[in-house]
Parts: structure tokens; sequence; C-alpha cells
């Protein structure tokens, strides 16, 4: 009997002991800082956490003064009248309730916690325990989301956010302004609400691409307002994760475009306008070219031709003194005749309405390299019929290089390849001369040398064609222009 009895103390003791142990450690592990206090608010327990949230060894803090170590000063005075309070009548307004406080930690900075104080009975007396949660990241938390929340708000873009099927969650104040919704109008309503009946394939695709995680940036598209009008917009659209990186919603940045649509059609109704003037002094120009040419090769140049001809007949027939003054007119009128052919032949050779492009190209290049004593390479196959106008701008662009050349460049070769190639006619022109840097010609070069650069530019692009300059300072430079032989003459549509 006595081994019996003896046994089962020992099994109790044992259990005692096993549950003190398991306790110990329940205490220990907890996430929360756990405290007890005594009537005279001693600290009698602190835990692993509570070493953690206030910078105390338990050693250090079992024992102190509760008010002393963890309490601000500004709050101390309220601890010790509330727990006197408590101890006369068993009240207390903060008992038994998750509170938000401020704490004090060992380095004597504040920092907030969540408290829950409840009062427990021990051998006839009153203690405490304290259960004590720092809040500081989650304030940290709260604070930037309420700056965000404030930034959202105050954006003068809309923004909205949306769960995966689509349902609107959040609307900011320039969302209102620009769909003409409120805010609780629309969260909870899905986003289709906002998207022309036309466009049925847009929001799956764009689920799809969130769903792959991707960030749709500067997505133009059209949206709908309250009533049915129509909004161009430019979307950015970022996925949003949860805190397992598991994709749960998005976010959009709405811009409306409208009056940025006005501006850019109104830029390009301007440009069409300039280009349509543009093309119309051209063609005027190259008529008034044709004109003058005309003139001084038919009628100037006859006239000249013909007093030529009597000064030689008077200086056959005349006495030696005004023979020797016919000859000196001769001399006179013949440079004014060649003067007259070249000025005729820069306006608009009659080569080229002639003959066509190639055998004016030919002249004319044979013509400028015997001035400027310059070495010609000309290389000119033209084996179709090239459209006037596409000839017109071609002969053109050719003049402002060559001349460009004989001007500009010091070069002591010139190149010039002319060949059409299927559809195309391309055209080269290459010369080994100073070169330029193009950073520099455009800021330091006089006027009419940037100004013909971009003459060559648009009458390329006049017909179609387009032009590109490449040019290196002490090697050369080289023009290339291509023109379509099947544009139709853009003069037509005038």
């Amino acid at each position: 009997m006595r081994r019996t009895a003896h046994r089962s103390r020992s099994r109790e003791h044992l259990g005692d002991s096993q549950s003190e142990t398991w306790l110990k450690a329940v205490f220990n592990t907890a996430l929360d800082a756990i405290i007890t206090m005594n009537p005279a608010g001693m600290i009698t327990a602190w835990n692993s956490q509570a070493e953690s949230t206030f910078g105390w060894g338990e050693a250090e803090a079992v024992g102190g003064s509760l008010s002393d170590l963890i309490i601000p000063p500004q709050h101390r005075e309220a601890h010790k009248k509330g727990i006197a309070r408590f101890l006369v009548t068993g009240e207390g307004p903060i008992l038994r309730k998750r509170i938000e406080i401020t704490a004090l930690h060992r380095d004597g900075r504040e920092f907030p916690v969540e408290l829950t104080v409840c009062p427990m009975r021990k051998g006839g007396d009153w203690h405490f325990s304290a259960f004590v949660r720092d809040l500081t990241e989650r304030r940290r938390g709260e604070e930037a989301q309420a700056r965000l929340a404030a930034i959202v708000e105050s954006s003068h873009d809309a923004i909205l956010s949306m769960d995966m099927s689509g349902t609107i969650v959040t609307w900011n104040a320039a969302a209102e302004q620009l769909y003409c919704y409120t805010a609780h109008e629309v969260i909870g309503q899905h986003l289709s609400l906002l998207v022309p009946e036309d466009q049925p394939d847009e929001i799956p695709g764009i689920m799809k691409r969130l769903a792959r995680g991707e960030r749709i940036e500067h997505y133009e598209t059209v949206r709908v307002r309250r009533g049915g009008t129509r909004v161009s917009v430019t979307l950015t659209i970022s996925p949003i994760r949860d805190g397992r990186g598991n994709i749960i919603g998005s976010s959009t940045i709405v811009r409306d475009n409208t009056e940025r649509k006005q501006v850019e059609k109104a830029l390009r109704e301007g440009e069409q306008q300039l280009q349509a003037l543009s093309r119309r002094l051209v063609e005027v120009q190259e008529m008034e070219r044709a004109f003058i040419a005309r003139e001084l090769h038919d009628q100037i140049g006859q006239m000249l031709s013909a007093v030529k001809v009597n000064l030689e007949m008077i200086s056959r027939d005349a006495d030696p003194g005004l023979a020797r003054r016919a000859a000196e007119g001769i001399v006179a009128v013949t440079r004014a005749i060649e003067q007259v052919q070249n000025l005729s032949f820069e306006l608009r050779p009659s080569l080229l309405d002639d003959l066509g492009l190639a055998a004016a190209v030919d002249a004319y290049a044979k013509r400028q390299a015997e001035a400027a004593r310059l070495q010609l390479g000309l290389a000119i196959c033209v084996a179709c019929a090239v459209p006037k106008h596409i000839e017109t701008a071609c002969f053109r662009i050719i003049q402002e290089a060559v001349t460009n050349v004989v001007r500009h460049a010091r070069a002591r070769r010139l190149e010039l390849e002319l060949c059409t190639s299927g559809d195309r006619l391309d055209l080269v022109a290459r010369d080994d001369g100073v070169g330029f840097d193009a950073v520099a010609l455009a800021a330091t070069a006089p006027v009419e040398r940037r100004l013909g650069l971009v003459g060559m530019r648009e009458r390329a692009v006049y017909v179609g064609g387009e032009l590109d300059v490449q040019s290196t300072p002490g090697v050369g430079t080289i023009v290339r222009a291509q023109f379509p032989l099947g544009a139709a003459d853009p003069g037509r549509e005038l």
C-alpha cells in the first residue's frame, strides 16, 4: 500500500514538473511579449519575446518596476492610479480589452504597441498579466498605405484597381471626373462597364497578360463614359501580388488622351497643309524655271546668236579698225551665249524634257566636273521609263548634291550612280572631300546650306521616296536616295 501511494505521488510530481516545463516552453515561444506583475507593480515574469520587444533581459527585468521600465513618463501616473483603483473596486476601464498605446524601449525611444491586461487571483492577491504586441511595422505599413492613398486620390490621372475577375475594387477622384461615375456607383461593378461593346476581346486579353505577371505600359485604347461618350485613353496596368507572391488583381493608371489627340490631329492637318503648299510652290517654281529656261534658250539665245552672225559678217567686210571692234563684240557675245546656255541648263535643261533623266544627268555631271576640275565616276543604268515628277525631283537632288561638293567639299573625286532596280530608282552621290559633322552643321552652318540638305530630303519625300546623308569629317560624304517608280504624282492630288 505504501509503495503504491508513493508511486502515485511520484507520478503526480512528475506530471506537475512536465506541465510546468511545457507551460514555460509555451510562455517563451509566444510571439507576443508576456509580462506578469504583482499588486505592487513589480515584474514577476518576462518571456523571450519581451526581451526582444523592450531590449531588457529577463534577469534585468524581473523584480523591477514595470512603470519605470517600459511605461513612458506621460502614462505612469495613470498606470499607478489604475492599479490602485482596481485593487479597491475590482474595476478597470482597460482591463481585458485590446488597446493601442506607446511603450518605452531600453534605448529610450517610444514605439506603438497593442496591449491587453488581464487580472488573475493568486494566493488571495491580485496579479496581472500583460500581453504586448509591437505595432511598429504595422504602423509603418499603415502610414505608407495612407501616403499612397493620398497620392492616388490627389493624382490628376484616373487610378483604379480590380481583382482577377475584373471587378472594380478602388476608384479615385480623377476616375470620377474622367468617367462621370462615382466610386459608390462603380466599386463592385465589372470593368466591362467602361469598355465599348465593339471591343469584346480586350478585357480577356488583358487578364491573360496580367495572369502571366506582365506589366502593360502605354496601351492606347478607347473607354466609355457615363452616357456612352467615348474617350481616348492610355493605360498602364500593373499586377498586384499578395504576401506570397500570388497575383490577386491589378492597378490601372488611365490618362485622358482627348486633348493630346486633338493637338496631334491639328498638327497633322497643319503639316498636311504645309506639305501641300510646299508641293505647290515646288510645282510653280519648276514651271517658272522651265518657262525662263525656254525664253533664255529660244528667245534671248537666238537673238544673241543673230547678233554674233551679224558681227561676223561685219568683221569680214569692214575696215581693219571696225573689224577689230567687231571681233571684240563677237567674243563678248559668245561669252554671253555661253552664260545664257549655262543659266538655261541650270534652270531646266532641255535634255531633261527631250531625252530624259539619264541624258540630263550625264550632261550636267560632266559639265560640272569639268568646270570644277573634278575626277568623275559616272554609272548610269536607267533601264525603264521614269515618271516626270520623279525625274524632276531626282535631278534637283543631284544638282544640290553636286553644288555642295563644288562649293564646300574641296573634293578631288565625285562619283554618281543612277540605276533602276525593279520598281525602284536608286541614286548615290559620293565624294572624297572634307565631310562634315551633322550636329555642328545644324548649329553653325549658314542657313542656305542647311536648307539645301533639308530641301533634298523634302523633294525625295514629296515623290514618295527617301533620302539619307552620311558624312564623316576628313573622309567625305555619301548621299543616298530611293524613289518608287510606281508612285503617283502627288501634284495631281492638289
